[in-house]
């Protein structure tokens, strides 16, 4: 869970960039209502007490920390030791918040570790020219470890200049100085007091299969978030004072619970009608630590049965007191009794180590498993009337952890625990995971029988930029498509978006809210509202690989090896067919294979391609039943057992097409269930569905996809270079995600029945693992997809293998590590890498082709990984997502592969390692294929030298006889 408003308890990337004004999304002006508001502060986590420095950075080097050794106020402040040099401290990135002419109070509270010294508060601007200025705001005021002592300052911001870096730090006059800084703030003293937009739609009149809520803290009471609150949500979680700390005054030895902030939530939601959410009763994090110390010696770890006493005498207080004072007024419907117990690998949080921040769980490590059982009990027994719930985040990705969480209510529900429903907590990104996950992720931890809510929402953007905002509205609009769909399937009972506006959320710089730092609705928010107030969609971009393939009864191979876009957007209705397509291009043709999920056969199923013919838009209607005649495309229609498939030619060479080059293009599946209308209609792109090119998305012709042969052999994988690897082809790392030079690695690979071999021999004049993170040290990634499917998200025979220069192996969160073997070794200007990884789900043979990349990661001497290179996919997202990894194509040392779209071929003693689990169908119609020209007519028929296995990639399970449909369709020009 996510400590609320602008805290964190994990890592998460942070950006930053200026606010963009609303009307350039062309979204009209509305109408505003003013509120009282708190001061704009520009620090996030100026008092620390979440336990994190979130937000804040070191300037030049040194180490922050999070301590309660000293605190102004609350309980932490932050630790700065470990400093490189004078000027080192803590930073606060303050670019696109700090505005040109504003004059910010700036105060600081700051207290000397030990000793006596000067401190200064200092602004660094950097233009885009690369010029620094350093404005000091306060220079050397004394401060010293006998007391804290507050220093303040003015500061104002004339710079006009187009500026990269704008950032604010804090500094102790000596090297040697530790010191600690609390309770932060920079005040904006020009800012105009917010306000709402009063006459757009409110959320929850919009959403009404299910309560749609926000997290409510009490300093947002009678400001411009509660007036937000208000309008549009029916639904609240506090955001912190119903977690375990806020009930107890640390001062005080008797450990008196007090509800004065509790209740004034409970009055708030009272008033406006509102339900709510408590959250939470066992967490990690945000507990008291005596609540895990012995009660007459806090040296020693409280033992179980202590443990156990304190737990129900919380539990049952808390419980108690809403019950007893507010009655049938109680809006407490529901407690997330249980938060977050679940490691990324699925195992239960059991650590007593502050450290150990993956593990660590005071409930777990005394208590075992047995925490939850008795803690869903205690609640039960304290109020039979109220739901309870189990909570974490990252189940939304489908994976380990996901299988853990299931797993263990699993355990719970056959020992009679009365767990009520499981919270999916959900901060995503606008990228990532796929909606395809996230379904999968709710039906299948409902399909335990229990109620599934979504208590944390929020969705971050890597920069403020409209692109980006755009791309967050449509990933908005097709996530809150599937709630109406599983909450129509009675699986999702609600959902809580985790804060009001962007200004207000605890990852205020990722933007990740409806709403803007003004309170402005953003287009996420139309994207869900009314999508038609969109004048302008994101544009997405897939590639178009070279290649002919041929169209005929049997699908080209050369489908299996390139990877498709998917008509995963709702343009009308919430759920039905939708298709995976694939396009190639020739000088002549644009080639699409569309494999449509359609499981109703009804008149008007059809599938539409829209291409931008130089600035006309033609759409291309391919009917699932009637053939159509025209003469500009030819096609194949076939049935399989899930639907139906279309392979298309779509004559483009007017265009001129040229690799690098564009085309506008959009797909769209109509949806016809039987009713003689369309009933759903699902597209890649425009979905406005416009009838202009504006919304189109774009492919983007490259050329012939990745693909090289993995010769047949046993190498020895002990760090030294076997003769056998002479008869492997070689390939290089030449695709650069991160940076443009740096070290890259010639990587040559061999299997056999039990192995895919690997030896990646790597240019790197300077070896470093300074990073205490695996994936910045000088390393070596191998991504493996046995079966090819190329799915956006990882399967069960997906794996992400790294081996850095030392032989220390890491692995992806779900990959498979029985068996793995690797060896490192130091050698004249790198290093080489051999490593042997297990088939786990494929029976390997020859002419069977894999998913593969191979990457190189380049981490310089402070430890800051400079160079990310690939064979094959730039995006940077190999580590969750196999559809952009290139082929390999298993074959016998005697017989090289024929297989053609680009295929590559081109002493000491080492260290050698093995991993253990402990590390971390198609009916037919037949008709003579159109002749046309032969310039101009694509290829049919001949299917001689394709891989008839290779169909069972693309058409699952499906066997039955073929109905060839080749003929002409109908041209239909907007």
């Amino acid at each position: 869970m996510a400590p609320f408003k602008r805290c964190g308890t994990r890592a998460l990337s942070v950006f930053v960039s200026a606010v963009v004004c609303m009307s350039t999304m062309g979204l009209g002006n509305c109408s505003t209502k003013a509120a009282t508001t708190a001061a704009v502060d520009l620090v996030t986590n100026g008092t620390f007490e979440n336990g994190t420095a979130e937000g804040w950075s070191d300037m030049w080097s040194c180490t922050l920390t999070p301590t309660t050794e000293q605190a102004h106020g609350g309980n932490y402040s932050l630790l700065v030791t470990d400093r490189k040099g004078t000027w080192a401290g803590p930073q606060l990135d303050v670019l696109g918040k700090m505005e040109v002419g504003h004059t910010y109070e700036i105060s600081v509270w700051i207290r000397a570790q030990s000793g006596s010294d000067t401190a200064s508060l200092t602004i660094k601007r950097k233009d885009s020219g690369g010029s620094e200025q350093y404005d000091s705001i306060i220079y050397q005021q004394p401060i010293s470890a006998s007391k804290w002592t507050n220093i303040t300052g003015t500061y104002t911001l004339t710079d006009t200049n187009s500026l990269d870096e704008l950032a604010f730090y804090i500094e102790a006059t000596k090297q040697e100085t530790n010191f600690y800084v609390d309770d932060i703030s920079i005040i904006d003293q020009n800012a105009s007091p917010k306000s709402i937009q009063t006459d757009i739609p409110s959320l929850k009149d919009v959403i009404k299969s299910y309560p749609i809520g926000t997290g409510l803290q009490t300093d947002q009471i009678g400001t411009v978030d509660g007036d937000l609150i208000v309008k549009h949500f029916n639904s609240i979680t506090p955001g912190n004072e119903f977690k375990p700390d806020y009930y107890y005054d640390p001062n005080d030895a008797s450990h008196k619970m007090d509800f004065t902030k509790q209740d004034q939530l409970v009055d708030f939601a009272i008033a406006h009608n509102m339900i709510m959410r408590g959250h939470t009763f066992c967490w990690a994090n945000q507990t008291p630590d005596w609540f895990f110390q012995d009660p007459t010696d806090s040296t020693k770890t409280a033992t179980k049965e202590q443990l156990r006493a304190l737990m129900k005498k919380h539990i049952t207080t808390v419980l108690e007191h809403f019950k007893t004072k507010y009655g049938k007024n109680n809006p407490i419907y529901c407690w997330d009794v249980v938060n977050e117990p679940i490691t990324e690998d699925g195992r239960l949080k059991a650590s007593a180590d502050k450290n150990d921040t993956a593990n660590y769980n005071m409930w777990g490590a005394i208590l075992g498993e047995e925490y939850i059982e008795d803690a869903f009990r205690y609640a039960h027994e304290a109020d039979p009337s109220m739901k309870l719930f189990i909570n974490d985040y990252n189940l939304e990705n489908n994976n380990a952890k996901t299988q853990g969480m299931y797993d263990l209510v699993k355990r719970m529900l056959a020992k009679g625990v009365p767990i009520d429903g499981i919270g999916i907590q959900m901060h995503i990104t606008a990228t990532s995971p796929s909606i395809e996950n996230i379904k999968a992720a709710i039906e299948k931890l409902g399909s335990l029988g229990l109620p599934i809510q979504i208590t944390e929402l929020d969705m971050g953007i890597d920069s403020n930029t409209a692109a980006n905002r755009l791309l967050q509205a449509r990933r908005y609009k097709e996530l809150f498509d599937l709630f109406e769909l599983e909450s129509k399937k009675g699986i999702l009972k609600a959902v809580t978006i985790w804060g009001s506006a962007d200004i207000s959320s605890w990852r205020q710089t990722t933007y990740p809210l409806l709403f803007d730092n003004n309170y402005q609705a953003k287009p996420a928010y139309w994207a869900i509202v009314d999508p038609s107030k969109l004048t302008q969609l994101d544009t997405q971009v897939c590639k178009a690989y070279k290649g002919s393939p041929k169209l005929g009864s049997t699908v080209d191979s050369t489908w299996s090896i390139i990877k498709g876009l998917s008509t995963s957007t709702y343009a009308k209705g919430v759920d039905g067919a939708s298709a995976s397509v694939k396009a190639m291009w020739d000088d002549q043709n644009l080639y699409l294979f569309a494999d449509v999920a359609d499981s109703t056969v009804a008149q008007n199923d059809s599938v539409e391609f829209l291409v931008d013919n130089n600035g006309t838009v033609k759409t291309y209607r391919v009917a699932r039943k009637d053939a159509q005649s025209g003469k500009d495309l030819t096609l194949y229609v076939s049935s399989t057992s899930k639907g139906y498939t279309v392979q298309a030619a779509i004559p483009i060479a007017s265009l001129k097409p040229q690799k690098g080059n564009s085309i506008g293009f959009d797909v769209r599946v109509n949806d016809d269930r039987g009713s003689g209308t369309v009933e759903s209609v699902s597209v890649w792109n425009d979905y406005l569905l416009g009838s202009d090119a504006t919304n189109l998305g774009s492919l983007s012709l490259a050329g012939e996809p990745m693909t090289a042969d993995c010769v047949y052999g046993t190498p020895s994988i002990d760090g030294t270079v076997d003769d056998i690897w002479a008869n492997a082809k070689e390939i290089t790392t030449g695709t650069w995600v991160t940076g443009t030079s740096g070290a890259t690695a010639k990587v040559k690979t061999m299997w056999d029945e039990k192995n895919l071999y690997i030896l990646a021999t790597v240019t790197d004049p300077v070896l470093s693992d300074k990073s205490a993170n695996e994936w910045e040290q000088d390393s070596v990634e191998i991504f493996v997809d046995q079966n090819n499917h190329k799915t956006s998200s990882y399967e069960t025979d997906d794996g992400q293998y790294r081996v850095n220069f030392k032989n220390l192996q890491s692995f992806g969160s779900s990959t498979p590590q029985a068996g793995f073997k690797s060896a490192a070794t130091v050698i004249s200007g790198g290093y080489l890498v051999e490593m042997a990884i297990p088939w786990t789900e494929l029976v390997p043979k020859a002419g069977t082709l894999i998913g593969f990349d191979a990457q190189v990661n380049d981490g310089d001497e402070s430890g800051t990984r400079t160079g990310v290179v690939t064979w094959c996919d730039p995006s940077g997202s190999s580590y969750m997502d196999t559809s952009g990894f290139g082929n390999l194509v298993l074959v016998k040392a005697e017989e090289p592969s024929s297989s053609g779209p680009e295929s590559s071929s081109s002493s000491s003693s080492g260290a050698s390692s093995s991993a253990n689990s402990g590390s971390s169908s198609a009916s037919a119609s037949s008709a003579a294929a159109s002749s046309g020209s032969s310039q101009n007519s694509p290829k049919t028929g001949d299917t001689s030298d394709m891989f008839p296995f290779l169909l069972c990639l693309l058409i699952s399970g499906s066997a039955c006889a073929v109905l060839v449909i080749v003929r002409k369709a109908q041209k239909k020009a907007n």
